[in-house]
């Protein structure tokens, strides 16, 4: 009510402004979709993640064509479910929770989340939280926010994957040279011959030992498309094949693949879940003691069964 009172006491032009501004940025919230959202039923659950039974998956798919509208919700959710998991695992399972979560964050540039989510990074792997961040170039952190903040949240990152960003140019500069200066220097003898031609020509050759980057970013900018490069804190940089998506015994479960329908299985999971919990209280009322009624017992069964625990071997109290 404090600041509601201190509201009231501006100028009329500036609480008109206040309203105005309130309107044009509440304004997505007046969509129905919207409200029934943020304010109906909670039907994700995102506070059961990281439970021990607790085994669940959810996609956000969102328009990356249009962050303007509603793009905004999809950074609020990863935003307030990280929060939600940090005091849960401190509140409820000692610092740690006991299953672990991961966070795939495709297209990082648009979700739009808060420059505050670089402290909840730092501190994620203690809670058994992952984080992947997946740009399309390293200088996109830094559109969003400032220097500091862009290298303490790369600085986080304990490995890091490198698939390749085609020819090298202005917006992709900056990533190979980072993964260049990552993978550091190799040592490599170098030789240098000189020869002079006249009456009496002479020649002579010389060695020295020089340092070389391992991989300088021309070469980073022209690794192939079938190659990649890991960085994994601790171990020494990695360039290996890409594993064929396609190759994969579960592809033919994807979404997109002909002949596979996601709502049969779907459906057909949610019956086979349904089944075990159903088997499961049956094995757990049957594993219960059962106690005898009370109606046809005789009196001095029920006198028995309540008799005092402060009652001596004759059967007196004291």
């Amino acid at each position: 009510m404090e600041n509601y009172r201190k509201f009231q006491a501006a100028a009329g032009k500036t609480l008109k402004s206040i309203l105005i501004t309130c309107n044009a940025r509440l304004a997505p919230f007046t969509a129905a979709e919207v409200k029934q959202l943020v304010v109906g039923e909670d039907q994700m659950h995102l506070e059961r993640f990281g439970d021990p039974d607790s085994k669940n998956a959810i996609f956000a798919i969102f328009d990356d064509t249009d962050q303007r509208t509603l793009g905004f919700l999809h950074g609020m959710m990863v935003y307030q479910t990280v929060r939600v998991l940090c005091h849960k695992a401190l509140e409820k399972y000692n610092g740690k929770l006991p299953r672990p979560v991961n966070f795939i964050l495709d297209e990082y540039r648009s979700l739009s989340l808060p420059a505050d989510i670089s402290g909840f990074i730092s501190v994620l792997r203690s809670r058994n939280i992952a984080m992947s961040v997946i740009l399309q170039a390293k200088s996109q952190l830094a559109e969003l926010y400032d220097e500091a903040t862009a290298d303490s949240i790369v600085g986080c990152c304990d490995t890091v994957l490198y698939l390749g960003g085609g020819k090298a140019n202005k917006g992709t500069t900056s990533t190979c040279e980072f993964i260049s200066d990552s993978c550091g220097q190799q040592t490599v003898f170098q030789e240098n011959y000189s020869q002079s031609h006249g009456g009496q020509g002479s020649w002579s050759k010389s060695g020295q030992t020089v340092g070389r980057a391992l991989i300088d970013p021309a070469e980073v900018a022209k690794l192939p498309k079938t190659e990649c490069v890991v960085l994994i804190n601790g171990a020494n940089p990695i360039v290996d094949e890409k594993y064929p998506l396609t190759e994969h015994p579960n592809y033919r479960m994807m979404a997109d693949t002909p002949g596979f329908d996601i709502k049969k299985y779907m459906a057909e999971k949610r019956r086979r879940e349904e089944r075990e919990y159903s088997a499961r209280l049956a094995s757990q009322s049957k594993s219960m003691p059962r106690r005898m009624p009370l109606r046809g017992r005789s009196d001095a069964e029920v006198g028995k069964h309540y008799k005092s625990r402060d009652t001596d071997s004759t059967g007196k109290a004291e």
